[in-house]
C-alpha cells in the first residue's frame, strides 16, 4: 500500500446525525472515520474519470456475472487510516485500552459475559489524570503519547441552512457548527492501494492528474503527497514473532460486528475462533483453484479461543444526507479495544497472528478500513492477590460516652 500524507488547506467538517438547530451545535470536529477517506478517494477517481474494471456487488455465490449488471467501479480500492502524523513525521495510533497497567487473572465462574473466562484487572491505582488519546507506532519513540488538543483544535462558526433543491439559502435556518483545524505541521497519514485487474495502479494514475482530495462536508480540501518512508513501522510489513501462546489483538480502527462487542467469527458459547488459516493466492493460480483451497482451509479453523476482552464504550457512527437527513446510527467497537486469545499450539498462535495482523476483520465496512488491528502478546497473573492493593480499612469508630 502507498503511504500518503494529507494536508488540509483549511478547516474540516465531519457531521454526524445529530441536529444542528437552536442551541445545538453540530459536532463536526471529530477525528475522521475510515470510511470518509475511502469515499473521498472513490469520489476523486470518478471526478478524474479513471478507467476501471467493471464489477457488481453481492456474495460471489449468488452474484450475477452478466455484463449488463457490471456497473460498479474501483472495487480494488483499499484504504487504512487516517492516523495523525506529527511535524517531525512520526505516526500515531489510538491508545490501547490496556496501556496503563492492566493484566489478566484467573477468576472463578462469575458474571463475565460468555465466552470470557478471564478478567482484565488493573495493576495500578486509579487516577483522574487524562490519558493520552494517541501513542506512537514506533516503540522506541521518546514521546509517550499525545492528546487530541495537541493534534487539532475545535472552532465554532455560524452557518446558514441550504435548500437541497436550489442549493441556495433557505431563508429560514441558521446554525452553529464545530470544525476541525489541524495544528501547525500535523497531517493525516493514510495507506491506500487500488490494484485494478485491467488498468493497473489507480492511485498512481490519480496522483499523476491531481494532488487534491475533498474530505468531509462543505467541500474541505486537502493536498496529497506520497511519502517514501514506511508510515507505520513494523506493522504492515510483517507479522511479529510472538513466541508465546498468549496472543493479544489491539484495534487500530473501529469495527462493526453484528453481534455487538464480540466478533462474529468467535463462537458465542465456547469462544472458539472460527477463522481459517490465511490462504493467499499463488501467482498464476486460477481463481477456482484458490477458492477450493480456501474452502478446504475453512473446514479446520485455527485452534484458539477468546478468553478476555477490554472494550471501551461503543462508538456511535452516523452521518447526514442532504436528501434524506440523518443516517441510521450504528454502534461500533472503538479503536483501542483489546481482545485476548489462547491458541492451543505454537503453530496455531502463528496462524492466528497471521490471520489477524493488519487484516480487516470487521463484519461490515472491512473494505473501507474498519476492523484493522495489530497483534502482540499478553501476560497473566496466577492469582488475584497480585492486583492493586485494597485501600486501608479505616479504624473502627468508637462511641463516646455522653
Amino acid at each position: 500500500m502507498k503511504t500518503l500524507l494529507l494536508t488540509p488547506q483549511d478547516i474540516l467538517f465531519f457531521r454526524d446525525g445529530r441536529p444542528m438547530s437552536g442551541s445545538l451545535a453540530g459536532h463536526g470536529a471529530a477525528w475522521p472515520l475510515p470510511h470518509i477517506i475511502h469515499q473521498a478517494f472513490h469520489a476523486a477517481f470518478h471526478r478524474a474519470g479513471l478507467a476501471s474494471h467493471a464489477h457488481n456487488t453481492g456474495n460471489y455465490r449468488t452474484r450475477d456475472y452478466t455484463e449488463a449488471t457490471r456497473t460498479e467501479k474501483y472495487g480494488s480500492l483499499k484504504t487504512a487510516g487516517p492516523f495523525p502524523v506529527s511535524p517531525t513525521g512520526e505516526w500515531f495510533a489510538p491508545a490501547p485500552a490496556d496501556r496503563d497497567g492492566f493484566t489478566l487473572v484467573k477468576v472463578p465462574p462469575s458474571s463475565l459475559p460468555k465466552p470470557l473466562t478471564r478478567a482484565v484487572a488493573a495493576t495500578q491505582p486509579p487516577t483522574k489524570e487524562k490519558r493520552p488519546a494517541w501513542v506512537p507506532f514506533a516503540p522506541s519513540s521518546p514521546v509517550s503519547g499525545v492528546h487530541d488538543a495537541d493534534i487539532f483544535s475545535t472552532e465554532a462558526r455560524i452557518g446558514i441552512g441550504m435548500d437541497a433543491q436550489t442549493q441556495t439559502q433557505d431563508g429560514d435556518r441558521f446554525y452553529s457548527a464545530h470544525y476541525l483545524r489541524l495544528r501547525e505541521g500535523w497531517k493525516l497519514g493514510v495507506l491506500a492501494e487500488a490494484a485494478d485487474k485491467d488498468h493497473g495502479d489507480l492511485i498512481t494514475a490519480f496522483l499523476a492528474q491531481e494532488n487534491r482530495l475533498i474530505l468531509g462536508g462543505q467541500q474541505g480540501v486537502a493536498t496529497i503527497e506520497e511519502s517514501s518512508v514506511d508510515g507505520i513501522p513494523a506493522v504492515a510489513s510483517a507479522v511479529p514473532n510472538t513466541g508465546t501462546r498468549h496472543i493479544k489483538w489491539t484495534m487500530l480502527t473501529p469495527a462493526l460486528f453484528t453481534s455487538g462487542w464480540r466478533p462474529d467469527w468467535i463462537h458465542p458459547e465456547t469462544g472458539a475462533v472460527k477463522l481459517p488459516v490465511k490462504t493467499p493466492r499463488n501467482p498464476h493460480e486460477s481463481r477456482a483453484a484458490w477458492r477450493e483451497r480456501v474452502q478446504k482451509a475453512a473446514e479446520t479453523p485455527i485452534a484458539a479461543r477468546l478468553v478476555a476482552a477490554l472494550v471501551p464504550k461503543p462508538l456511535a457512527l452516523s452521518g447526514w444526507d442532504l436528501q434524506t437527513g440523518a443516517k441510521p446510527t450504528q454502534l461500533a467497537v472503538p479503536a483501542g479495544a483489546v481482545y485476548y486469545f489462547e491458541p492451543d499450539t505454537d503453530a496455531a498462535a502463528c496462524d492466528l497472528a497471521t490471520a489477524l495482523h493488519f487484516t480487516p476483520r470487521s463484519t461490515l465496512l472491512g473494505e473501507k478500513g474498519y476492523g484493522l488491528g495489530v497483534c502482540g502478546t499478553w501476560e497473566t497473573l496466577p492469582a488475584a492477590s497480585n492486583l492493586v492493593p485494597a485501600p486501608p480499612v479505616p479504624p473502627e469508630s468508637k462511641v463516646l460516652p455522653s
